[in-house]
């Protein structure tokens, strides 16, 4: 497979999962991804030598300067749950999760793409409820709970967060 031959295979397979991203002839896509807990922003990269798709998700939640420390110390935690793909902070100070598999058949194109979609949308609401507190990170950590993620066979993962009366407050 080419990158030209995944570039193709990816808006094929974006349009029949009806996912309408803006395109360019480089192999990079944008546009907007919805989920259960929001609305996000949504970049693929293809690249070539070796063939790899990256999947970038990235939500406008900026945060504010005073909690970068804690925010890295959840976005920490939240890797060390992960097997693939990563949570970081980017440039504009907003969470950000990106996830990057090699890619040898057109088949494969499905897997990066809802690793990327389950996992960032099972952490958006933690992470605004997060951001919209002043809680430390270790209150924000003890709401996460220390179970591991649970892995379904669709590949997303699910974070086990306690139901609201085991939470501790966040205010």
């Amino acid at each position: 497979m080419t990158k030209s031959e995944l570039i193709a295979a990816v808006r094929e397979w974006l349009s029949a999962q009806q996912i309408a991203l803006e395109s360019d002839d480089e192999g990079n896509f944008t546009g907007s991804m919805s989920g259960r807990h929001g609305l996000w922003q949504l970049r693929l990269i293809c690249e070539d030598q070796p063939l790899l798709l990256h999947v970038i998700c990235h939500h406008p939640l900026r945060l504010p300067e005073n909690r970068l420390a804690a925010a890295g110390q959840l976005l920490h935690l939240l890797n060390s749950r992960l097997r693939l793909g990563a949570y970081n902070i980017g440039s504009d100070n907003e969470p950000i999760f990106r996830v990057t598999l090699a890619i040898n058949t057109p088949e494969d194109i499905a897997l990066p793409f809802a690793i990327a979609h389950s996992t960032f949308d099972a952490a958006l609401l933690p992470l605004a409820r997060f951001l919209a507190s002043d809680a430390s990170a270790d209150t924000a950590a003890a709401w996460f709970g220390n179970k591991e993620p649970q892995t379904n066979a669709d590949h997303s993962i699910k974070l086990r967060i306690p139901d609201r009366g085991n939470r501790p407050e966040m205010n």
